[in-house]
């Protein structure tokens, strides 16, 4: 009788993460990093630790334990403020981490040019690039190729493929689409950057046709996704999740026209998960600046930076295959 209870269990199981099965996040808790930062913008994840930039004090955020309610601490990790003129309106906005050395990459855009800075895991400013060209206005950004080098959007028309030790740049590409681009993400060879266009529709851009350590060149881009039209705020944060459990590859979103997280099937652009102010914390989520999916412990994690309240949103996921042995 035992057995034949445990066998249910399993084939429950095994059901909840079935192709085709609409699978979703569940809200756990909030980071506050009131009194640390101000707006925090970009997010990345490395190695059991959670890292956010801020727009408005310009500070690049490590949280330890970030899945854990209890333990869950923030601090600031470097200052970027001194490190380049910040107009009162410009800010922080990507931030990237090189598995390898552990290495974080910050991006901005002071208003006049570029602000890229590499600090260590420690905080210590490892490198920079500063640049007055208007036009190389940085914005989000993700490390890509073996050396690695920085692929780092910029607001004015391109993408900047960037030296890692920030010695200059190695070359741009508009994609044929010239679009203020606000953010990317790498999946494969190919990578996804959201725009925005206040004249027109803002959406997402599929770049293909090229590899990561060939920089740009041969890269091209089609419009994947349209989204709300003419609002210069619809284009925010990307990231990348691979739900292993029911075999499909999304896309999240961080919508800021209609203050909502949503997910994206790669396969075919359905809208099949959305996560709105309702999804968590008394209505709360009303800010999501960029988002990014984290397995921790076996256990998959989604983080939301929340602007304006200056929160980080966590929310737990569908358990993976590799923990159906527990049952």
């Amino acid at each position: 009788m035992k057995r034949i209870l445990c066998m249910i269990v399993i084939l429950f199981c095994m059901a909840l993460v079935q192709p085709g099965l609409a699978q979703t996040f569940t809200y756990s808790h909030v980071i506050d990093v009131t009194g640390i930062g101000d707006i925090p913008t970009g997010i990345a994840y490395n190695d059991g630790k959670i890292y956010t930039v801020t727009f408005n004090d310009r500070k690049l955020i490590e949280i330890t334990d970030p899945q854990n309610s209890v333990l869950a601490s923030a601090s600031v990790l470097a200052d970027a403020s001194g490190l380049t003129t910040w107009p009162a309106d410009r800010g922080m906005n990507g931030v990237s981490v090189d598995p390898v050395s552990d290495d974080i990459f910050a991006t901005g855009d002071p208003g006049t040019g570029a602000a890229v800075f590499r600090f260590s895991a420690a905080g210590a400013l490892v490198a920079s690039l500063t640049d007055a060209n208007g036009g190389h206005r940085a914005s989000g950004c993700t490390i890509w190729g073996s050396t690695p080098n920085l692929l780092a959007c910029q607001t004015n028309y391109a993408l900047f493929n960037i030296h890692g030790d920030l010695s200059g740049f190695m070359g741009y590409n508009s994609l044929g689409v010239n679009l203020y681009y606000r953010d990317v993400v790498l999946v494969g060879d190919d990578f996804y950057t959201a725009y925005t266009n206040g004249s027109t529709t803002d959406g997402i851009v599929k770049a293909t046709g090229g590899t990561p350590d060939n920089g740009l060149a041969g890269y091209t881009g089609s419009n994947w996704l349209s989204l709300a039209s003419g609002t210069w705020t619809a284009a925010c944060g990307i990231g990348y999740w691979d739900n292993s459990g029911a075999g499909t590859e999304y896309l999240i979103f961080a919508n800021q026209v209609d203050h909502t997280v949503d997910f994206y099937d790669l396969a075919d652009t359905s809208k099949d998960i959305v996560l709105d102010a309702t999804s968590g914390n008394g209505g709360g989520m009303t800010d999501p600046n960029d988002a990014v999916v984290a397995m921790i412990g076996g256990s998959e994690y989604l983080f939301v930076t929340n602007g304006m309240s200056n929160e980080i949103y966590v929310f737990t996921g569908p358990n993976s295959v590799d923990e159906w042995d527990k049952y």
